[in-house]
């Protein structure tokens, strides 16, 4: 028992190491704001910037009007940016990627696309750089348990693909934000087409349960002090795990990481002293009132999603 539980102090270590290294070298590489030098302004409050000139005027009318219904009706505040590709120099020159980007744009008030009220912080900004086949959602504090990351991929997920990949960028964008502005308004269809069902939420229990299970039973058999019995531990359940993956709920890179979970848990102590390996409600509901105005302010976290077609 002491060893199992002086083997698990030591796993936790390991991991806490190496998640403070990942820590660290994102931190080191993540710009700062002070830093960061985007020559991109929006001092007016466009909704709706094309840089990447991916609308007719008369695609960019269809979408402020419903950007401007969608705020009318919602306490939502909603800015489109387009851009041909994030290696521009010209409004990007550290080359940041595009989250780096949409985030140094929305926390700096002089670049001036701070949408949202400022006590309440209901933006939603959308990017999309055309030459690069990427787009990103960026949802301020208020909206994320209004309009969660989850649903939000499946709705950019339901039309961007398809439509981008024909460039007909206009609908792909109207038909996302006519499911987000119902989605606000705690339209039931919508709600129900866009929530995880029942088996998709046992197929997370499962994936969580298989990892726990792995992790703790390389633990125990790590103990085991008869080699043979150990090693046929060792097989039974590394079959086990590798049978998984033939499950409807188990994934395939899942079900192998959780058997590299299991060896790697199960090794023996070396000399040392380490191991060594082994054998707004829950769819919406914002109130009505508000009317266009100018940005307020609002602030974003790391909220939203983002793709590629």
């Amino acid at each position: 028992m002491k060893n199992l539980i002086n083997k698990t102090i030591y796993m936790a270590l390991a991991y806490s190491f190496i998640i403070l290294i990942f820590s660290l070298f994102f931190f080191i590489q993540t710009p700062t704001h002070a830093e960061t030098k985007i020559n991109l302004i929006n001092n007016t409050s466009e909704r709706v910037t094309d840089l990447a000139n991916i609308f007719t005027p008369q695609d960019e009318d269809n979408i402020k009007n419903k950007i401007f219904e969608i705020e009318k009706n919602t306490k939502a505040q909603i800015a489109i940016l387009t851009i041909n590709t994030l290696h521009d120099t010209t409004i990007n020159p550290e080359n940041l990627d595009i989250f780096q980007f949409g985030i140094e744009l929305l926390s700096d008030k002089n670049f001036g696309w701070n949408i949202g009220d400022e006590q309440l912080d209901t933006g939603l900004f959308l990017l999309i750089a055309k030459e690069d086949h990427t787009y990103r959602f960026f949802t301020g504090y208020g909206l994320e348990g209004v309009l969660p990351d989850l649903q939000l991929q499946r709705i950019a997920e339901a039309y961007f693909p398809q439509y981008f990949r024909q460039k007909q960028y206009s609908t792909g964008v109207e038909y996302v934000l006519i499911d987000i502005q119902k989605f606000l308004e705690n339209d039931a269809e919508i709600i129900q087409k866009y929530t995880p069902n029942s088996s998709e939420e046992f197929n997370k229990i499962a994936i969580l349960f298989l990892l726990a299970f792995s992790f703790f039973a390389g633990l125990f058999v790590s103990e085991i002090e008869n080699k043979q019995k150990k090693n046929n531990a060792i097989l039974l359940i590394s079959l086990g795990i590798l049978f998984t993956i033939l499950t409807p709920y188990i994934v395939t890179n899942i079900g192998l990481f959780s058997l590299f979970l299991f060896l790697f848990s199960s090794g023996e102590k070396n000399n040392s002293g380490g191991f060594s390996s082994g054998n707004w409600s829950s769819g919406g509901g914002i109130s009505s009132g508000y009317s266009f105005s100018q940005f307020g302010g609002g602030s974003f976290g790391g909220g939203g999603f983002g793709g590629k077609w």
